[in-house]
């Protein structure tokens, strides 16, 4: 037989529940990811990354294969971050989401509006190792990763998303080089909430 592997396209979902069973067909409406390389942070181009770097194919991520990125601190002490200005449609609803992992003690992960573009401006702050979060929602997806995700409405073209490597709460520490947060599968799509990943290549 042909094998395939992968998210494929064209194909009908199957979700099971958490034991793997009773699975149904997932019915979405359509979406898209506005994120051009969704797998590939390196190749975005970053407004600005503030006392941190992009690592890739560090971990094994949730597709399976070694295609994570690591949102990597440097060791100075001080706020440690990465921000993209996106041309998004004004006074439209959107959702970003990542699929994120603790790389170190006590790493979390934050998005921020960075006061930007957005009418209802967001703070949400994902707790990677209890599963919690303040201001936006968390699933798990086993094996230490979760998807994070926000919702917010736009009130300009230009709309900016800060992401946050923390110490625990603290957006402002002492890195010590090489903790920080594993990412994957970079998410924005025109919506209240967040859809199956898309992946683009």
């Amino acid at each position: 037989t042909t094998a395939k592997a992968g998210v494929l396209v064209d194909l009908p979902r199957i979700n099971y529940d958490a034991n793997g069973e009773n699975g149904s067909l997932l019915l979405e409406p359509s979406r898209a990811n506005l994120i051009p390389q969704s797998e590939y942070l390196n190749g975005i181009s970053w407004n600005g990354k503030i006392g941190v770097s992009f690592d890739t194919n560090t971990t094994t991520s949730p597709e399976g294969l070694e295609n994570s990125a690591l949102l990597k601190e440097d060791s100075s002490n001080g706020s440690h971050f990465a921000y993209k200005d996106f041309n998004l449609t004004s006074g439209s609803t959107y959702t970003i989401s990542l699929f994120a992992k603790s790389n170190g003690a006590n790493r979390n992960l934050r998005f921020s509006d960075g006061g930007l573009g957005w009418s209802s401006g967001f703070s949400a702050n994902f707790n990677l190792t209890d599963g919690t979060a303040t201001g936006g929602n968390i699933e798990s997806m086993g094996n230490g990763w979760y998807r994070c995700s926000v919702t917010g409405t736009t009130n300009a073209t230009t709309s900016r998303l800060i992401i946050y490597s923390l110490l625990g709460t603290a957006s402002s520490y002492q890195g010590d080089g090489s903790s920080g947060v594993f990412l994957y599968g970079f998410q924005i799509e025109a919506g209240s909430y967040v859809s199956s990943y898309i992946p683009t290549h």
